[in-house]
């Protein structure tokens, strides 16, 4: 990769963390708001109209754009004892495995999960309380499978590239800690 390219993709990355972070941060601001004035009116003895519906709708993009965020920072849990007791180069094949079916299933879920969310954006189903088309709830699953299928290419790429398995699950860390700038 040429050191433009690389800039601009180090660029590009930073930029869409710093906009999942802000979104990220907002929704969950927006979720304890939501919560918090829903027990308030109801401790009063009034309805809270659709906080439910909203809970549940800022919830899921939260939960969504947490997804890409942990990716980001490979934060997911991985069971690695399996890893542990193989070969070096078993170690990088597993691995390397392991990165393709994830970014299949996950190609997978963006389009059926894009699918859905189109019927529900087509159809006149709308949510009771709020009235609101039932598509955002649901665009949530693709918009989460994508942003992870972004960190997993670049898993898959950096797995491909490094041949000595021993170095790569430390070139990873390294490279992930360079950029987040903990070295």
């Amino acid at each position: 990769m040429t050191m433009t390219l690389k800039k601009l993709v180090e660029n590009a990355d930073r930029a869409l963390a710093a906009v999942l972070s802000v979104a990220a941060g907002l929704l969950i601001m927006g979720l304890i708001m939501v919560v918090t004035v829903a027990v308030i009116l109801r401790a009063s003895g009034n309805s809270a109209g659709g906080s439910n519906e909203l809970t549940q709708l800022l919830l899921l993009w939260t939960v969504s754009i947490g997804a890409g965020l942990g990716a980001r920072s490979r934060d997911h849990l991985a069971v690695e004892a399996l890893l542990s007791r193989v070969s070096p180069s078993t170690q990088r094949i597993l691995r390397i495995a392991g990165l393709v079916i994830a970014f299949i299933f996950l190609g997978v879920l963006t389009v059926i999960g894009a699918q859905y969310a189109l019927r529900g954006f087509a159809s006149s189903s709308v949510t009771p309380s709020l009235g609101i088309s039932r598509g955002w709830g649901s665009l949530a699953l693709p918009v989460a499978a994508l942003l992870i299928i972004l960190y997993v290419a670049r898993d898959l790429i950096l797995a491909i590239r490094t041949k000595d398995p021993k170095k790569l699950s430390d070139e990873m860390s390294d490279d992930l800690d360079i950029e987040l700038g903990y070295k």
